[in-house]
């Protein structure tokens, strides 16, 4: 029943510090009989460098009196040099004449998968999380661009109204012109912006790359440092 719930029984002379699996624990470790070295100190030797201490203490407090039950759960190095998540109960079964701890027996449990499969919703759950931060944002986003586009079209419109009434060739007729140019580029980030909010697929298909290379580098040289000085 024990090996086939992946547990294994062990008994700790605590006078002589010798410490003993049955053969499901020792398998559990990838030893043998012959292999194992039957003595507290090799086995506290086996346990990962980041969870000695929190075992130590754990077994310590129970010893003193100041906890009801042994109970932990840290990684044991097996024979591989892998580590498995096991946990350990135990208790004391036996006294000397002075009442102190003198035999441990209890039963260890391995519970790698479950540690595994623990960290495993962890992650799913973190990606979840991040996912709705991502929706957040996109609905933010949209919201935002739609009433963008509703200043650009007042913007674009009355620069048109304007260039009517503005003789061609001239200075301010230029300005003008930009100011529509630079209108057309926002409008279009607008809809890059309506498209990612929405989540839509995108089509694939060529595109000529010096106009986009020209347009990134142009948002680039607002974004970052003077120092950096961008070549192309």
């Amino acid at each position: 029943a024990l090996e086939s719930a992946d547990e294994s029984l062990w008994e700790w002379n605590l006078k002589t510090g010798k410490l003993f699996f049955d053969t499901a624990g020792l398998r559990m470790l990838g030893y043998d009989g012959s292999e194992f070295k039957n003595h507290i100190d090799a086995y506290m030797d086996l346990i990962h460098p980041e969870d000695r201490s929190k075992a130590e203490k754990k077994l310590s407090r129970y010893l003193e009196g100041e906890t009801a039950k042994y109970q932990t759960k840290f990684r044991l190095r097996t024979k591989s040099g892998a580590y498995e998540w096991v946990r350990s109960d135990g208790r004391v079964v036996s006294r000397n004449d002075k009442g102190e701890p003198a035999i441990m027996l209890g039963i260890h449990r391995n519970i790698t998968e479950h540690i595994r499969s623990a960290e495993e919703k962890e992650k799913l759950k973190a990606r979840l999380r991040q996912s709705h931060k991502i929706e957040a944002i996109g609905t933010l986003a949209g919201g935002i661009a739609h009433d963008f586009n509703n200043i650009l079209a007042l913007i674009i419109g009355y620069t048109e109204l304007a260039t009517e009434h503005v003789e061609e060739g001239t200075l301010l007729n230029k300005f003008l012109d930009e100011v529509l140019i630079a209108g057309e580029r926002a409008k279009e980030l607008v809809n890059q912006i309506l498209t990612f909010s929405r989540g839509t697929d995108q089509a694939l298909g060529p595109i000529q790359l010096n106009p986009l290379v020209k347009e990134v580098i142009k948002m680039l040289r607002s974004t970052i440092p003077a120092t950096i000085d961008i070549q192309g």
